[in-house]
């Protein structure tokens, strides 16, 4: 199977690597993440279609935008602690333009590696195949959502 076919049926993961600063300060005792964005199109018995040429050489758009293999998924926090999301579009075209309501959001690694220092962001552009890391800070009690340009998912900070 091409790596093209894997990664349109969902192939894909994270590797977390760390060193002595991922021990210290907000990392400390930051509840940490990982969410995985994929965007496969699947079949009306739930299998993923396959993948034709055309696909492959132009990419394609799934019918659902997927959070670690789940539709709206919904993640429990508790409110006013810091949470470290490591992101991946592992999405084959979509871009992601990602924003979390009545929350502070500071940019703390890309591909290119961690920041000397966090950067207050209003949202942020993920491109397929890129990687960021993410500090959330909510803002206040109750569901906060986060945007793809639409609402897709619910966060309750409590």
């Amino acid at each position: 199977m091409s790596v093209a076919k894997q990664m349109f049926a969902g192939l894909a993961g994270v590797i977390i690597i760390e060193d002595a600063i991922d021990k210290q300060g907000e990392f400390k005792n930051s509840t940490d993440r990982v969410l995985m964005y994929a965007a496969p199109r699947i079949e009306s018995d739930s299998s993923i279609m396959d993948t034709y040429m055309m696909d492959q050489a132009h990419g394609r758009l799934g019918d659902f935008l997927l959070i670690n293999g789940q539709l709206n998924p919904q993640i429990i926090s508790k409110p006013n602690v810091i949470e470290r999301w490591r992101i991946l579009n592992a999405c084959s075209s979509r871009y992601l333009n990602l924003n979390v309501d009545s929350s502070e959001i500071g940019l703390i690694s890309t591909d290119g590696g961690r920041l000397p220092e966090a950067v207050l962001i209003n949202s942020i552009k993920v491109v397929p195949g890129q990687r960021v890391e993410v500090l959330i800070k909510p803002i206040g009690t109750g569901t906060h959502q986060i945007f793809d340009g639409k609402k897709f998912e619910f966060f309750d900070y409590g």
